[in-house]
């Protein structure tokens, strides 16, 4: 499985962002954040993970999103949308040819939100129910399965040229 698209609404410095990784020919090689200190690239990298974590394992990495909305006032908003590959597990719906999905999570605050007629008044990571979800949760998101690779890393100046890394503890 692979994300081709990112969205990000109402979270941290973020108004609306749409990040895409791959487009319908596959995942792009390479996809760089640069820019100044502040600007978002970390949360879009958290944004990520939460997402890739699945419903379960994104409130256990953040148990309250506090701080987590631009406006208090409106619900945040996390969505992605992956591809499923002939290779990966699991089957979905009648004729078993789906390859994409969309999921969201909606993020709550302090102030009082409505979502799917249920009232919030802590931060939460809500996720949106539906079909999709439920299949991705027993293919995608299993916790003792095969699952995904993400990976980030800090401010290197280079990407190659190092042939030898030390770790002194």
């Amino acid at each position: 499985m692979w994300v081709e698209e990112l969205n990000i609404e109402n979270i941290k410095c973020f108004e609306k962002l749409t990040l895409r990784c791959g487009d319908k020919s596959g995942p792009f090689k390479w996809i760089t954040l640069l820019g100044e200190n502040g600007v978002g690239k970390s949360t879009v990298l958290q944004a990520l993970g939460l997402l890739l974590a699945g419903p379960d394992g994104a409130n256990q990495l953040l148990t309250k999103p506090l701080g987590w909305l631009r406006d208090e006032r409106r619900q945040g908003k996390l969505s992605a949308r992956i591809h499923k590959e002939e290779k990966d597990p699991g089957e979905y719906g009648a004729t078993k040819k789906r390859a994409v999905f969309n999921f969201t999570y909606f993020i709550t605050g302090t102030e009082k939100l409505q979502i799917r007629s249920k009232t919030y008044t802590e931060p939460a990571i809500v996720p949106n129910s539906d079909r999709t979800l439920s299949w991705l949760r027993q293919n995608a998101f299993q916790a003792k399965g095969k699952g995904w690779f993400a990976s980030g890393y800090g401010a290197f100046r280079r990407l190659r040229g190092c042939r030898k890394i030390t770790f002194t503890l």
